[in-house]
């Protein structure tokens, strides 16, 4: 029987997988981009378009009815699929029939092979989990043994229909897994994140839809060492962290009945999580169910003093003052100002744990482009659930030539925090104290993005909140301020981050010179988003011709030349844009580092600037933290100022200026001025 289940990209995993080909080979076939490929197979892709379409059946060799399905939106799972379940009991099946793995390590190993589906394991790691630290002396090949026991069971006509779904690789095995309900999970819910601001009731669906692919806990029934694996808690963490964007979500939308089952469901898994407890009982209030939401409270602080001796955390407490008062919230009242999480984000565990440990105010400082701003977003998004009265973000843009004054911070922070317009002071002290007295006795976190001074940050302080700084310089916020240097990625972290752009397959084939683009970019995150971006532009190229391009650039030199380091990457960048894409970059050094998508059409003096800028959005040129705001990171910001003195005339920037004149998006009497700063030349404006 075929299902039509994960939309077209678990379709085309699965004819993909069926054919023996990997992305890049297909990509090769069709004529259809590397990128493409794996945007369509993670579902990031509403509407394919039909030639490509047509050209990927062709290449994939299916029947015409297949192909003329697919023009029709009709995307169904070929027969005799493999169907995987890690996402409860190991559960897999073949046309809907179970299939039996065998002796329990034989499943054990299947299962380590599902969480890590796509990747390779490698044999230590497998020894590890089957037999821990006392290995028999037979265990290479005991593994070696049940590799091939499941094959017999996954592929019992080899050359038959059915395609390979375990492989040997690099020291270690793979497993193919065109339809596993981990992916489809991921899948769903990384589409509610995306709409959850925009379009929240289709977010709702989406995220119903990603928890119901949970049948229990992570591989529930297998060995606790299993069970306890880093990946299988990570994918325990996910769901946690999906339930509770679910709760926000619907408890925003003034829905908050539509969550309690999900949370009362994890609730008996996860008994002494306090955020858990403190998201079910506003979910229960907001139904109608103030009692039990008050019960809930009494048996966990009973819970707590009887088997730990501690009293409820100040998450559980502000939710039980919430429900005690009636302050639940809906329509959005609690600000969310946080941007979209990096995308990919790799690794920096040490820093997390550090600020996890919730100082006053903490000042994450490090030269441009280290990540300062991707980490204190990150870990904002991690714990917002414990900050349910709201987050609240700006961007100081402390190192440009329009640095952001803080009246006009308290001013914004405070229309969101419910002050009425014609309420907010006009005089900074007055209006810090009135922001200060608002968020007394508020779980609310506010991160302070891009300071350039103390002077800046000290009237921003939130008093009782917590607060994260991020500056390049070791700013001091005032008594009791913690400070945090970020250095560049551990070498395994810039792996990882390359691997998630690129794939493990791509950076395995290449380890020498995947070592040094490492070294080249300085370890920077910046530095290697770009690398990977252009990397991902030109599918058919290794990483050791990409880092024979940039030393024909004469940018690829010695270790620590940080300069380099980052320019490198911005050169490659550059050079691969087409002409107009070029131009748009160039002229978005005249606009503040965060800016509207109409400014790209007002600059480019077409309508077609949106596509334009969407081209360098996809090349990691510029971001997109909200949808329809962009943002050009200051670095980007101070070389596309450099591009554009070299290869703009001043009556190109004036025109250009005039037209975001014109449609309202630039200050009045604007003048571009080029100054040199530390060897690159910014544009400022001069009033």
């Amino acid at each position: 029987m075929e299902r039509e289940e994960g939309g077209f990209g678990a379709v085309l995993r699965a004819h993909r997988s069926r054919a023996g080909l990997t992305q890049r080979e297909l990509a090769s076939r069709s004529g259809v981009s590397l990128r493409a490929i794996r945007y369509l197979e993670q579902n990031r892709v509403a509407r394919p378009r039909r030639d490509s379409l047509r050209r990927l059946a062709e290449a994939l060799e299916l029947p015409g009815a297949v192909a003329a399905a697919w023009a029709c939106g009709d995307f169904r799972l070929p027969p005799d699929q493999l169907s995987i379940g890690v996402l409860g009991p190991l559960t897999v099946t073949r046309d809907g029939v179970p299939l039996d793995l065998g002796p329990a390590k034989q499943r054990c190993l299947f299962a380590l092979l599902a969480l890590r589906a796509g990747e390779v394991v490698d044999r230590a790691e497998i020894i590890d989990v089957l037999w821990g630290d006392r290995p028999p002396a037979s265990c290479s090949n005991l593994v070696h043994t049940y590799v091939s026991g499941l094959r017999k069971v996954l592929e019992p006509e080899r050359g038959g229909p059915f395609a390979p779904a375990l492989h040997s690789s690099y020291g270690g095995y793979r497993l193919d897994a065109a339809d596993l309900d981990l992916a489809r999970f991921d899948d769903l819910a990384r589409r509610a994140r995306a709409s959850r601001f925009a379009e929240p009731q289709v977010a709702l669906e989406l995220f119903a839809q990603a928890l119901r692919e949970w049948r229990g806990p992570v591989l529930a029934g297998l060995p606790p060492n299993l069970r306890a694996h880093p990946v299988a808690l990570a994918v325990s963490s996910r769901r946690l962290a999906t339930a509770f964007d679910y709760a926000d979500t619907a408890l925003a939308a003034g829905e908050g009945a539509r969550a309690v089952g999900e949370l009362q469901e994890l609730a008996g898994e996860e008994p002494w999580h306090e955020g858990l407890s403190a998201r079910l009982m506003l979910a229960l209030a907001a139904s109608g169910q103030q009692a039990a939401a008050l019960a809930l409270f009494a048996g966990v602080r009973q819970r707590l003093a009887d088997e730990l001796g501690v009293e409820p955390g100040a998450e559980l407490r502000a939710a039980h003052l919430r429900v005690v008062r009636g302050e639940l919230g809906c329509g959005g009242a609690a600000p969310a100002q946080l941007p979209a999480d990096a995308d990919g984000f790799a690794g920096r565990a040490g820093y997390l744990a550090r600020l996890d440990e919730f100082a006053p105010a903490t000042v994450l400082h490090g030269r441009a482009g280290v990540g300062k701003s991707a980490l204190a977003v990150h870990w904002a998004h991690r714990v917002r659930v414990r900050f349910p009265d709201g987050q609240l973000y700006v961007n100081l843009r402390g190192y440009t030539r329009d640095p952001v004054r803080p009246l006009d911070v308290l001013t914004r922070f405070l229309r969101a925090l419910g002050v009425p317009p014609d309420g907010v002071p006009a005089e900074l002290e007055e209006a810090a104290h009135l922001y200060r007295a608002r968020l007394a006795n508020r779980a609310v976190l506010v991160v302070l993005d891009n300071a350039g001074s103390s002077e800046q940050v000290r009237p921003l302080l939130p008093g009782t909140a917590t607060c994260v700084v991020t500056s390049r310089d070791r700013l001091s916020a005032g008594p009791g301020t913690r400070r945090i240097r970020l250095d560049v990625l551990e070498w395994a972290e810039a792996q990882r981050l390359l691997a998630g752009m690129l794939g493990e397959e791509r950076l395995a084939a290449e380890p020498a010179a995947v070592r040094e683009l490492v070294t080249a970019c300085d370890q920077l995150p910046l530095a290697l988003r770009l690398a990977g971006a252009n990397l991902l532009a030109a599918p058919g190229s290794g990483v050791a011709a990409y880092n024979a391009a940039v030393r024909a650039h004469g940018r690829l030199r010695e270790p620590g030349d940080r300069c380099d380091a980052v320019r490198s990457a911005f050169d490659l960048s550059y050079a691969r844009l087409d002409p107009r894409a070029r131009r748009l970059f160039r002229l978005l050094s005249l606009v503040p580092a965060d800016f509207p998508g109409p400014a790209a059409v007002a600059l480019l003096g077409d309508a077609g600037g949106r596509r334009v800028l969407t081209r360098l959005v996809s090349a990691n040129l510029v971001a997109e933290p909200l949808t329809g705001r962009f943002r050009l990171h200051d670095l980007l910001r101070g070389y596309a100022a450099e591009r554009a003195v070299e290869e703009e005339g001043e009556a190109a920037l004036e025109a250009a200026l005039s037209r975001l004149r014109e449609d309202g998006l630039g200050e009045p009497e604007i003048k571009p001025e080029p100054v040199r700063d530390a060897g690159l030349v910014h544009w400022h404006q001069v009033r």
